[in-house]
């Protein structure tokens, strides 16, 4: 799935948030690329692996990129990454804590301090398994941020902690060309 406009998924400004990700890593170098990508280098934010380690980067409109990687590296084989967002709250485009899990297992936490208080883009949109347009970060090691394995299954959850109905869940899938 890729260029989904702004205005069709689900709003992560100003909120927590969760992503989980099922996916499979072939065996060779560590996996690589964009997992979700929102956004451009003008404001956005992406899960990604670099060098098989799990990151979360947070564009915030240009200016500064807050960057929060795992402790460890995600190894060949099928796995289910889960990046969490803890909002601080008290206003828009405030900071918060990022935590990572590996199959259940906490990998890492960080901290991003500010995000996008409105429109990430006109005209970049919401990718899965690449970064399409203008990239929200630098630091991809395959163009355009293609991912290197496959993705089963993105879950993005704008209320992690709610019991709420499935319509308020984006599922998305990714199968490497």
């Amino acid at each position: 799935m890729t260029r989904l406009n702004e205005n069709t998924v689900l709003n992560v400004k100003n909120t927590s948030f969760s992503v989980t990700a099922t996916l499979t890593l072939p065996d060779g170098p560590p996996g690589q690329g964009a997992i979700v990508a929102q956004g451009g280098s003008f404001g956005g934010w992406a899960l990604y692996l670099r060098d098989g380690v799990p990151t979360y980067a947070h564009n915030f409109v240009g200016m500064e990129t807050y960057t929060v990687r795992a402790d460890e590296s995600v190894g060949p084989g099928d796995h289910v990454i889960g990046m969490r967002f803890d909002y601080d709250g008290g206003g828009a485009g405030r900071g918060g804590a990022v935590s990572f899990t590996c199959d259940g297992e906490p990998i890492g936490t960080g901290r991003v301090g500010k995000t996008v208080p409105g429109l990430f883009s006109f005209d970049e949109g919401l990718d899965i398994g690449l970064d399409s347009l203008d990239p929200v970060v630098d630091d991809y090691t395959t163009p355009k941020g293609a991912f290197t394995g496959t993705i089963d299954n993105v879950v993005l959850d704008i209320d992690p902690d709610a019991d709420h109905d499935e319509d308020l869940v984006i599922r998305a899938r990714y199968r490497k060309q």
